[in-house]
C-alpha cells in the first residue's frame, strides 16, 4: 500500500473558473504591485502560453510574522515543504487555481484577478471545485528529481512525488480545464432545459411558436458554444509548457483521465449534437409551414384574378351591359 503524509500534513487545492478570459500578466502584476502588498515578495513564474504562478516557502518564524500579518494561516503539521508552502496559479482561460491557501485568501485574489479579466461570469455562473495534495514520505526534493513523474489522484487526493512547482502545475492545468469544461457543460444543460419543451409540442401539435430567425439565433448560440469547446479554448490541446517540461506531461495526463476530461468532452459533444438535429428538424417545419402558406397565397392570388376576370367580362360588360362598344367607334377593317 502507499505510504504517505497523515491527514494533518494534508494541503487544499482549490480552483474556480471566474472570466471568460483573463490576462495573466496584467493580474500577477496587479497583485504584486504597491510597496505595502502582501504578495509582493511571491516568487512569479512566466510560463509559455501565458500561464503565471505565485508561489512563496516561508520559515516558520517568516509564517508568523509577515504571513500572518497579510492574514494567512499554514495547515498544521511541522512539515515545512507543505505547511509553508502557497502557490497561486494564473491561467488565460479566466481560472486561478490556488495550494495550501485559506478561503479569505482565495477569495482576495479572485475579487483583484476580476479586474484584470475580460467577461467576468456572474456569480450564478463561476465553477470552482478542490481536491486534497499530500507529499509521499519518501517524496524527492527540488535537487534530487525523479526521472518519472509518477504522481497519482485517488478519492480526491493528490499524492506529491517531488517538491518542484512543475508537479503542481501539471494538476493545476487539468483542474483548470475541468473547471472550464464545467462552465460549458452547464451552457449545454442550458440550452437542453430551454429547448426540451419543442418535441413535445411537435408531438401533440405538430407545429412550433417559433419563427425562423428565432430558431437560426438558437443554433447560432449552440454554434458559439461548440466551437468555444472544440476550436478557441484549449481543452483540447496539449499546454505549450510541456514542450519544454515534457516528463511532468504525464503527470498532466493523468489528472485529465481522473477529471474524465476527453470523456466528458465527447458526451458534450454527443449532447450538443442531438439538439442540433431537434433544431434543424425545427428550422425544416417552419420551412414546410412558410412553404405551403407561400402555396395558398399563390393559389387565393390566382382565384382571386379569375373572380376579377368573371366580374369583368361576364357580368359587368356582358350579363349587365356595362362598358358597351358604340357602333360609331368600331373600327372596320376593310380586305
Amino acid at each position: 500500500g502507499r505510504v504517505h503524509m497523515d491527514v494533518a500534513k494534508e494541503g487544499r487545492v482549490y480552483g474556480q473558473c471566474f472570466a471568460r478570459e483573463l490576462d495573466t500578466l496584467a493580474a500577477g502584476m496587479g497583485l504584486q504591485g504597491g510597496k505595502y502588498s502582501s504578495y509582493s515578495s511571491w516568487r512569479k513564474n512566466i510560463y509559455e502560453g501565458g500561464l503565471v504562478h505565485l508561489s512563496i516557502l516561508l520559515t516558520p518564524s517568516e509564517s508568523v510574522g509577515a504571513n500572518a500579518q497579510a492574514g494567512f494561516s499554514g495547515l498544521a503539521g511541522s512539515e515545512e515543504s507543505l505547511s509553508q508552502e502557497k502557490h497561486i496559479f494564473l491561467l488565460p482561460n479566466g481560472c486561478a487555481i490556488f495550494w495550501n491557501m485559506n478561503v479569505n485568501e482565495e477569495r482576495f485574489v479572485i475579487e483583484r484577478c476580476i479586474s484584470s479579466s475580460k467577461e467576468p461570469l456572474p456569480a450564478s455562473q463561476r465553477q470552482d471545485d478542490d481536491i486534497v495534495y499530500t507529499y509521499e514520505q519518501k517524496a524527492y526534493s527540488k535537487r534530487n528529481e525523479p526521472e518519472n513523474i509518477d504522481t497519482t489522484i485517488e478519492g480526491d487526493i493528490v499524492f506529491l512525488v517531488s517538491m518542484q512547482h512543475h508537479e503542481k502545475l501539471a494538476i493545476s492545468l487539468a483542474l483548470a480545464h475541468s473547471l472550464k469544461l464545467f462552465y460549458f457543460e452547464e451552457r449545454v444543460d442550458s440550452k437542453i432545459s430551454s429547448t426540451k419543451e419543442y418535441p413535445q409540442k411537435l408531438a401533440t401539435t405538430g407545429k412550433i411558436d417559433l419563427n425562423q430567425t428565432e430558431i437560426a439565433k438558437l443554433i447560432g448560440e449552440l454554434f458559439i458554444v461548440r466551437n468555444s469547446v472544440n476550436l478557441y479554448s484549449d481543452i483540447l490541446d496539449t499546454p505549450d509548457v510541456f514542450w519544454e517540461e515534457d516528463k511532468y506531461q504525464p503527470t498532466y495526463e493523468n489528472a485529465r483521465m481522473y477529471f474524465d476530461i476527453d470523456k466528458r468532452i465527447e458526451v458534450m459533444n454527443s449532447r450538443m449534437g442531438i439538439i442540433r438535429e431537434l433544431l434543424d428538424l425545427m428550422s425544416a417545419q417552419q420551412e414546410q409551414t412558410h412553404g405551403l402558406r407561400l402555396e395558398w397565397i399563390i393559389i387565393w392570388l390566382i382565384l382571386i384574378e379569375v373572380a376579377v376576370e368573371v366580374c369583368w367580362q361576364m357580368l359587368l360588360k356582358d350579363v349587365f351591359g356595362f362598358f358597351p362598344i358604340h357602333p360609331d367607334k368600331c373600327i372596320v377593317v376593310d380586305d
